[in-house]
């Protein structure tokens, strides 16, 4: 790492802090989070589960089968739902939505948590040799 003097810059604040994080690799150093994602992927988690299990209650109450009669009162393709509308299709889109955030965030967790692991033996090995 070498700081060296540079032309005058008018940044200040966060502007000449990241500028000079940016000048070297050996300063790219930023805070995770990890306890703060951990708890975000738990709401998630949370809210996915009472989704599930709106969903499998308006299924059962849609179920027209167990009353005897041959068909669904639910639609049972994207295209009928989204013309019909209503609580079915309002909760499916949430889950989709809820559920690209969910595995996004637990990706990304946990390929911030396999840098950590890999840096922290790649560290011990150069200790070591």
């Amino acid at each position: 790492m070498s700081i060296t003097a540079s032309a005058p810059t008018s940044h200040i604040g966060y502007g000449l802090i990241s500028e000079l994080i940016s000048s070297d690799a050996d300063l790219n150093i930023f805070r995770r989070f990890t306890a703060l994602n951990a708890r975000n992927i738990l709401y998630l988690q949370s809210e996915l589960v009472e989704l599930e299990a709106r969903l499998e209650q308006l299924d059962e109450e849609a179920n027209d089968r167990a009353k005897g009669n041959d068909v669904w009162a639910q639609p049972r393709s994207w295209r009928a739902m989204k013309r019909r509308g209503g609580e079915y299709l309002e909760t499916t889109e949430r889950v989709g939505i809820c559920s690209e955030r969910y595995c996004e965030s637990v990706l990304l967790c946990r390929t911030q948590f396999e840098i950590v692991m890999h840096l922290e033996r790649f560290c011990q090995m150069q200790v070591i040799t």
